[in-house]
């Protein structure tokens, strides 16, 4: 009897269910990979922002950044603060989704957020209400830095980045960090005027990062921007990698938002939660979720309705490939492999491997246990990179190691019994596939589903 084992994700992601909470739509939670994950979104922009808040911070918010759905580029440095949520209006109605607001901070002149609004939230603050702007975006984001430094304290560090059209896809990454103040500039008249701003935060500035590579923030910006601080950079090949570095350095829990990449509208928002970084999805959905198992989440929010998040990106971010539900090929062929299973925690796959602790854990997930198969002899496999998807760019390599699973105890406790026991594990050909970082088990292909098709063999 064919014994099923290591099945790990759900088979769709359509199956996500959807609830109403207060006129939103919150993702009914479902798991990859054994990283439970869901979805937040609403029919608007402005319900998504609603949907985050409630999520993040509750229902009593000591403080509230209201700024523009039609092109809310305040909010990006507003998140950043770090004491209350971000949302967004349609410019006719507050709609706060009927939470207990202390203060209401509006971003923004009011071209951006009308002063009908700034009326309307008379009556629902009960702090009070300010209105954070300038004449431009720059000049708005320097008056939300002074904001930062005045719930915050003198800033340490601050980042700077380029913020044209829509906004910076980089300063959405970057407003989930809480060390320093976000600034901006869009012509080389706001850039001077930005370094004169800097200059006025030394002696306390410690640092300058810039945000994303050389197109936007040139190095010779940086270099000048102002005497005394350390320079450095956050920057990856395209705004993807960049928010990856960025989510790499926040050092926040380990829940893990991703947005679109090419809709930032919601990203915006997702800036003002607590407990972890932001990640950018392309719309193939490829390489994110080998990201996330980087960052050694625990759980995932998308952000974002399927209008800029279809279930098919959320499925291939979410690590949850195609294959035939008995993990066997479209044609009933399965691929046979024989070995010893392995059932280990990170420790034990770290001394397994010869790999430093340190190094096992910047690779995986300390609270995860491991299972892998040790081939009988070294075999060539071919399969595909998981940021490719199923079937693209196969390559072949000789390895002694197919990783089966990995998750928290619970989620994989059905390999267990299989620990130290000779057998042959039947795989679809489709369910394995090459890590597109360095992940554990190293130098494995990896399976995302097997069949125990003999014991003891």
């Amino acid at each position: 009897m064919l014994q099923k084992l290591g099945k790990t994700a759900l088979a769709s992601v359509a199956a996500l269910g959807m609830i109403g909470l207060g006129g939103l739509m919150v993702g009914s939670q479902a798991y990859a990979e054994g990283i439970p994950y869901e979805r937040l979104a609403g029919s608007t922009g402005v319900e998504t922002s609603l949907a985050v808040a409630r999520y993040t911070w509750g229902t009593e918010w000591p403080v509230v950044y209201v700024a523009s759905n039609r092109n809310p580029v305040d909010a990006l440095p507003a998140a950043a603060i770090g004491d209350g949520p971000v949302v967004l209006t349609d410019g006719i109605n507050l709609n706060l989704g009927g939470a207990n607001v202390g203060k209401i901070v509006i971003l923004g002149g009011t071209g951006a957020v009308p002063a009908d609004i700034e009326v309307q939230a008379q009556s629902l603050a009960t702090a009070g209400v300010e209105r954070l702007a300038g004449a431009d975006r720059n000049m708005t984001a320097r008056a939300i830095a002074d904001r930062w430094m005045q719930v915050n304290g003198m800033a340490k560090k601050a980042y700077i980045t380029r913020n044209a059209d829509t906004g910076s896809p980089d300063a959405v990454a970057a407003s989930a960090l809480r060390d320093g103040p976000i600034l901006t500039f869009t012509t080389d008249g706001s850039m001077t005027e930005l370094m004169i701003y800097l200059g006025r935060m030394v002696p306390g500035l410690q640092e300058v990062v810039a945000l994303g590579g050389e197109a936007a923030v040139p190095t010779g910006v940086l270099n000048v921007a102002v005497d005394g601080p350390e320079k450095s950079r956050l920057a990856g090949p395209n705004r993807y990698a960049t928010a990856f570095e960025i989510a790499k350095t926040s050092g926040k829990g380990r829940t893990v938002y991703v947005a679109a990449g090419t809709a930032l509208k919601d990203a915006m928002v997702a800036g003002a939660a607590q407990d972890g970084p932001i990640l950018l999805t392309p719309p193939s959905g490829e390489g994110t979720f080998d990201q996330i198992l980087t960052l050694g989440a625990t759980k995932i929010v998308f952000v974002g309705g399927e209008g800029v998040l279809p279930d098919s990106t959320v499925a291939m971010a979410a690590g949850i490939r195609s294959g035939s539900d008995d993990g066997a090929a479209a044609d009933g062929k399965g691929l046979e492999f024989t070995g010893t299973v392995r059932y280990m925690s990170l420790t034990e796959l770290a001394d397994f491997q010869n790999l430093s602790l340190e190094k096992a854990q910047k690779m995986g997930n300390p609270s995860f246990d491991y299972v892998i198969l040790v081939l009988d002899k070294p075999t060539a496999i071919s399969a595909s990179y998981a940021s490719d998807g199923t079937g693209i760019s196969p390559e072949t390599r000789t390895v002694s190691i197919i990783g089966l699973a990995v998750g928290a105890k619970e989620d994989i406790l059905e390999w267990k019994g299989s620990d130290g026991k000779h057998v042959t594990v039947e795989v679809a050909p489709k369910a394995l596939f090459w890590p597109s970082d360095v992940r554990l088990p190293i130098d494995a292909v990896h399976a995302d589903d097997a069949i125990v098709t003999d014991q003891n063999a």
